[in-house]
């Protein structure tokens, strides 16, 4: 018995040490996988492009204009586009940019400064919008004639201008949800000013004279708000945003 256990012990060794050499030469043999290069991601597009304002009267002294860029994923501006590539023009005056990409809301912005009229187009793949700008100029009154006296000193700067900033609850938003919307008043110095009073116009012919007001667009459409605030000592100032609402 013990003569064969010792040779069945042998003879499993001696299977064993065979295999070995094979099984090392077949794993040296594998080639190594070759890693999967990442695919790139498609480019954002948008089906629609909205401007706010999309029309603008301008009128001599005026500063400059801020313009609101919105990109949509639908054509009727409810659902948003994130980061989109947008390229503008401006037919006369400047641009801040001329190619911006929109944030994750589907929104972005520029400033075009000019003293004339002017058209704002708006470009991303086959999506295009334009703004117009129309130069108001106002009846000068008659002058009595006199005798030609001394130069009149120039006039001071005007400071009398407020920026004015709407920061609403949601940009893009439906049709059964109210909209709560906020501001921010400074001086150009960027004080604070007091004594406000507020008088909104939220683009669908109602209006509200609150310092927060809430409210429910409808139909679905692309709205531009307006706010207007004035100071107890007479300055004034306007601010502009735009609301799209789905269905």
């Amino acid at each position: 018995m013990k003569r064969r256990r010792r040779l069945s012990t042998l003879g499993l060794a001696l299977v064993v040490f065979g295999l070995s050499p094979l099984l090392a030469c077949r794993g040296r043999g594998r080639a190594p996988t070759a890693p999967t290069a990442p695919t790139p991601s498609a480019a954002n597009t948008a089906a629609a492009i909205f401007l706010s304002p999309n029309s603008w009267d301008l009128r001599p002294g005026d500063g400059p204009l801020p313009i609101t860029i919105v990109t949509a994923a639908t054509a009727a501006g409810n659902v948003p586009a994130p980061h989109v590539a947008v390229t503008l023009t401006a037919s006369s005056g400047t641009l801040s940019d001329e190619t911006v990409e929109t944030d994750r809301t589907g929104h972005a912005s520029v400033v075009w400064t000019g003293t004339g009229a002017a058209t704002i187009t708006a470009r991303a793949g086959d999506a295009t919008a334009s703004a117009s700008i129309r130069l108001v100029v106002p009846t000068p009154e008659p002058v009595p004639s006199s005798p030609p006296g001394p130069p009149s000193p120039e006039p001071p700067p005007d400071h009398s201008h407020l920026v004015v900033d709407i920061i609403p609850s949601a940009r893009i938003t439906n049709a059964r949800t109210p909209v709560i919307f906020n501001s921010q008043v400074r001086g150009w110095d960027g004080t604070g000013p007091a004594g406000l009073t507020y008088a909104w116009d939220f683009g669908d012919g109602t209006t509200s004279t609150d310092a927060t007001p809430t409210h429910t667009f409808t139909p679905a459409d692309h709205w531009t708000v307006r706010l207007y605030v004035t100071t107890d000592d007479g300055r004034t100032g306007l601010g502009t945003i735009a609301i799209v609402v789905g269905k």
